[in-house]
């Protein structure tokens, strides 16, 4: 009998003791303090290219901007930034791009990729004691807070910060650079293209005479140090009272690329009265030494036309387009080591208007079709010259840039 009691009175401590212990666990429940929030990681994001296109009307009385995705099937956004104006080009650097407004227009405008539609800025491009229009034509990065605006008029080019402001005008201008040593009878040399390779910046100059019928004269490169602004002389052994720059053998120069360490330039000579004294010459950007590539004089290069434009892929793979005649040119293969050019022309295009050539980031090539009834971009493979698709305009494109942004990596 006292054993069971003994039992019972154990049984019941130990029913006493489990509750004691389940209302002290229900206790510590409800005097935690809260656990902070932990931040959700980002989504991850990847790089991609789109393509700004410049196009202009038919009857060239007004202009917009598209934007193409730069994968098939190469969709796009098109008819931004429409005016009554048609003299624009375009260029871009680190996300945004920047329509530069030419032949009586003087403006640059910066526009950030993510909000085409939105200027962040607008300056004019000639000084408030220039008169006329300084035309200008293309831009020269080097960083976001330095870029060249290459001028066709007059005989400056311009150093600027893009990365200014609305608000901040006074600052948007920093510095100038002189070309007027390489000026012709009309007072302007006619610069037509910069490009920077390493630590120097190429300035490429038609030198065409407006008092003479825009008769060519001997086009030259003069070559800055960006660090300095100051010109280099690329031939210090020469007379010291020469000019400091590169002369080129081809005339009326229109077009530049860079592979390596080969500055490629084409000419296109005269259009009327017609001479062919253009080309495709290289120059080497570490010694300056050139070489004909192509000549456009030379026997049987006139069955393809004047050179009138280019765009290089490799140091042994380049295309350029031959000019018969006003809406009639082809796209030909040539090899810018040798040469040696294709005389098929490339996926079929000839007999049209190819208003542009440019080189994507990932070495296809797109192909500007000027057209009243089908204005479009051509996107070719260059492993194979075969079409990877077009990207349909509302106008005839005139220019194309690339440039970056960072977007969202969509599950699949």
């Amino acid at each position: 009998m006292f054993q069971r009691k003994l039992l019972s009175v154990s049984v019941m401590f130990a029913a006493l003791s489990l509750a004691a212990c389940g209302d002290s666990s229900d206790h510590k429940k409800t005097t935690e303090q809260p656990q902070p929030e932990q931040p959700q990681p980002e989504p991850p994001k990847t790089v991609v290219y789109k393509a700004i296109i410049a196009s202009t009307a038919a009857d060239y009385s007004s202009s917009d901007i598209s934007i193409a995705a730069t994968k098939a099937p190469f969709d796009a956004i098109r008819g931004y930034n429409i005016v009554d104006q048609s003299d624009y080009g375009v260029d871009a650097f680190e996300g945004s791009f920047y329509r530069i407004g030419r032949y009586n227009i003087d403006t640059l405008t910066r526009y950030d990729i993510t909000a085409p539609q939105l200027p962040v800025w607008q300056f004019s491009t000639k000084a408030s004691t220039e008169t006329t229009t300084r035309n200008p034509y293309d831009l020269a990065f080097v960083n976001a807070e330095k870029a060249y605006l290459i001028r066709y008029e007059g005989d400056t080019a311009w150093i600027i910060n893009p990365s200014v402001l609305q608000s901040e005008e006074s600052a948007f201008k920093i510095g100038e650079l002189n070309l007027s040593s390489y000026n012709d009878a009309d007072g302007s040399p006619e610069a037509v293209a910069g490009v920077i390779v390493g630590e120097k910046l190429f300035v490429v100059m038609q030198r065409l005479d407006k008092t003479a019928g825009w008769a060519p004269g001997d086009p030259y490169i003069a070559v800055f140090d960006i660090n300095t602004n100051t010109e280099i002389d690329t031939d210090p052994n020469d007379n010291p009272e020469n000019v400091k720059g590169i002369k080129l053998e081809i005339k009326n120069p229109t077009s530049i690329d860079v592979v390596g360490d080969t500055l490629y330039v084409s000419g296109i000579g005269n259009y009327a009265p017609l001479e062919r004294t253009g080309g495709i010459q290289g120059v080497n950007v570490s010694n300056y030494s050139t070489r004909i590539i192509r000549d456009d004089s030379a026997e049987g290069a006139d069955a393809l036309g004047q050179t009138s434009g280019i765009a290089i892929i490799s140091p042994t793979l380049g295309y350029f387009k031959g000019y018969v005649g006003w809406q009639n040119e082809g796209l030909y293969q040539f090899n810018p080591e040798t040469g040696e050019v294709v005389t098929e022309p490339v996926a079929g295009l000839t007999g049209l208007m190819i208003s542009t050539l440019k080189k994507a980031p990932d070495n296809s090539l797109w192909v500007g079709i000027g057209d009243a009834v089908s204005p479009r971009v051509e996107v070719l493979d260059t492993t194979n010259n075969t079409k990877l698709g077009q990207v349909d305009l509302l106008r005839s494109p005139s220019e194309i840039a690339f440039t970056s942004t960072l977007e969202e990596v969509v599950p699949q």
